[in-house]
Order: structure tokens, then C-alpha cells, then sequence
């Protein structure tokens, strides 16, 4: 159990940290809240105004768990029979409102932006990326505004993400050291070729389908074909024929009414011409 003293004329704010069974003091003053299975909320599960208590009375809690949702009473201290809050501290767990938390990948990097509506003696936030190759990493930290009521927008460029996903996280630390983790938020980051390349198709040997994939770099775009011919250059089939965007590509290249045997698969844009081969087995 846990006690919060009330001084006269103040509000106080209730964060859900545990969930004890409890009997509820006084069932006509129950409110109906998400149950948050013990994950410390981000915003106050309750709200008290004691308006008109000696400064030092009590308001006492009373939680019990009903399903699908945390069932709170509100009722006045009674020394002869205990204490009943069950609900965390006041204004201590999770002291920063998070709003908004985005990843946009551009040229060169990842931009992250977030946003709070109320901060609470917050020191700051480390931003930390992880990727499928790679743990958990601090990359930097950003100051927050300390006690504040109104919005703050925060951005953070990451130029060190590696091709591919990473995954994004906000460590906000209070001022006493203490700390929450934001949710994760993923990023695609792709990285333009520098040059064309005609990769080897995959499975090979194959039945009855395959997959080819092939790079185009940056710059200007030309006409771009793939097409596949038997072994005496006669023509089987066009898998592309037309003016594609920069980056990686692939042609799924499916065989079935072909008989089997060796093909050959060319690339040309421009002035780039590669010619790889592929075994079709039946």
C-alpha cells in the first residue's frame, strides 16, 4: 500500500505503476479506467482536487483488476481501517508526455522528430538505434525543458544509420536520474548504387520460377530492358522494358511452359550491357 499526504487547495496526479487487489472504499465513486497491465502509464490515471482538507489529510485509492479495465475509488483516509491507495506516486512515474515520435529517412540519414505536451524535471532524452546487425546503441543526447506545461518540438539527425531497417527509441532521463523508454519506431534507409549490376539469379538451378535482381545508380535514367533468350538467341521473354528509378530492382521470371535446359538473361540501359546465364531443370 502507499499513502499520498494532501495539502490544502492542491491537485495531485496518479500514475499506475502496480496493481493490488484492494477493496474498493466507496463503490458510488468509482470511475472506469484502462488496465494497463502494471505498465507504468504515460499519463495520469487519476486526478484529485482537494479543495477543502487540512493540509496533511489523505485521499485514498482502491484498485481491483475487472478484465479489461482498473477498477479506482476515490474515498477519504480512515485510520481505523487502513490505508487503501494502491497507485503509485504522485507526479513521479514517467514525468514527460510524449505526443509525437517519427522517423523520416532522407538523403544522407535519419530525421527524428518528437514531441512533448508536459515535461517534469526532464534532464533529456538519448536517442538509440539498433538494426538486425547490431544491439542497442546510444547515438547522442538532446536537453529537455526541465518543468514546462506547453509544447516543445525536439529533432535529431541521425547521419550514421547503416542501409536497410533501424529501429529507434527515446530514453528520457529525469533530473534525479531516473528514466522511460519511448515506444520503437522503425526506418527503411536506402542507399542509391553507384554503378549498374546484373546479379545472378536466385534459386539456380530452378523450377519453375526465379527471381533476377539488377542495380541502377543515380543519374540520369535511360530506357532500361531485361530479357531472357534461349541458347540460340532466340527471344523467350521480356521482363522489363521501360524507364525505371535508381536503386534495386527484381524481376520474378517464371519458366513453367518452357522446357528445360540453359537460358541466358540480358540487362541493358543506355550504354550498359551485361548477359548472365540461368539452368531451368524439369
Amino acid at each position: 500500500t502507499f499513502s499520498a499526504p494532501l495539502t490544502a487547495l492542491s491537485t495531485e496526479h496518479y500514475y499506475a505503476t502496480s496493481l493490488v487487489s484492494g477493496t474498493a472504499a466507496n463503490p458510488a465513486n468509482a470511475v472506469s479506467l484502462p488496465n494497463n497491465n502494471d505498465i507504468v502509464t504515460t499519463a495520469p490515471l487519476l486526478t484529485v482536487t482537494q479543495s477543502s482538507a487540512a493540509a496533511g489529510s489523505y485521499v485514498s485509492l482502491a484498485g481491483a483488476n475487472t478484465g479489461s479495465n482498473l477498477l479506482v475509488t476515490c474515498a477519504g483516509y480512515n485510520p481505523s481501517s487502513g490505508n487503501f491507495l494502491v497507485l503509485g506516486t504522485t507526479d513521479a512515474a514517467l514525468p514527460v508526455e510524449l505526443t509525437e515520435f517519427t522517423a523520416s529517412a532522407i538523403k544522407g540519414g535519419v530525421v527524428l522528430h518528437w514531441s512533448t505536451a508536459t515535461e517534469t524535471n526532464n534532464a533529456g532524452f538519448d536517442i538509440e538505434r539498433r538494426s538486425s546487425s547490431s544491439s542497442w546503441q546510444r547515438l547522442g543526447f538532446v536537453a529537455g525543458n526541465g518543468s514546462s506545461a506547453v509544447h516543445h518540438a525536439y529533432i535529431y539527425t541521425d547521419v550514421s544509420a547503416s542501409a536497410g531497417a533501424n529501429t529507434y527509441r527515446l530514453k528520457q532521463i529525469d533530473r534525479d536520474g531516473g528514466f522511460e523508454y519511448s515506444r520503437e519506431i522503425e526506418a527503411m534507409m536506402m542507399v542509391l548504387p553507384e554503378r549498374f549490376e546484373l546479379a545472378q539469379n536466385y534459386p539456380n538451378p530452378f523450377n519453375p520460377a526465379t527471381t533476377i535482381r539488377f542495380a541502377i545508380p543515380a543519374g540520369p535514367q535511360d530506357h532500361t530492358t531485361l530479357r531472357v533468350y534461349d541458347l540460340l538467341g532466340r527471344e523467350v521473354t521480356t521482363l522489363v522494358d521501360g524507364v525505371l528509378q535508381a536503386g534495386i530492382h527484381e524481376a520474378r521470371f517464371d519458366a513453367s511452359p518452357l522446357s528445360g535446359g540453359v537460358y541466358v538473361y540480358r540487362l541493358k540501359s543506355g550504354n550498359f550491357s551485361a548477359i548472365k546465364k540461368l539452368t531451368l531443370i524439369k
